[in-house]
């Protein structure tokens, strides 16, 4: 979570102290299932929005993808931030769009200098010349 949702979520706590740790509690007090989200707005949620329904646990994996897209972080940060303890774990989290892939296959550049320029040139055998070694020769 950044600093902005931190200190919001602080504040509501100090609101409605939890000595469990909760920050939403029902309106009898107690802690919601963990599935009450999922079951009573996502659903509503993604109907409005005319996308199919998922899971509240979805987002977690939207973060962990867009988080590695958006080239913020690296790989074990991202492990770090959502808990895991396996990096697998967090390498099924991350899923690239096929856009992301091609431009990061763009930016990767296999071309060979002009000339091969290096110490070794005159240990090999057969007396190569540098000039020989020149790219498309």
């Amino acid at each position: 979570m950044n600093s902005v949702v931190i200190q919001e979520l602080q504040t509501i706590k100090k609101k409605a102290p939890d000595p469990v740790g909760y920050v939403f509690l029902s309106s009898k007090g107690k802690a919601y299932n963990p599935d009450h989200f999922s079951e009573r707005y996502m659903k509503t949620l993604t109907h409005l929005a005319g996308v199919r329904p998922l899971h509240f646990h979805c987002l977690r994996h939207t973060y962990a993808s867009h988080f590695i897209m958006s080239g913020v972080g690296d790989i074990v940060t991202l492990q770090k931030t959502l808990g895991h303890a396996d990096l697998k774990m967090t390498l099924r989290y991350s899923h690239l769009s096929e856009e992301h892939r091609k431009r990061a296959a763009e930016i990767v550049s296999f071309k060979a200098p002009e000339k091969v320029q290096s110490p070794f040139l005159d240990l090999l055998p057969g007396g190569l010349e540098e000039s020989s070694m020149k790219v498309g020769t």
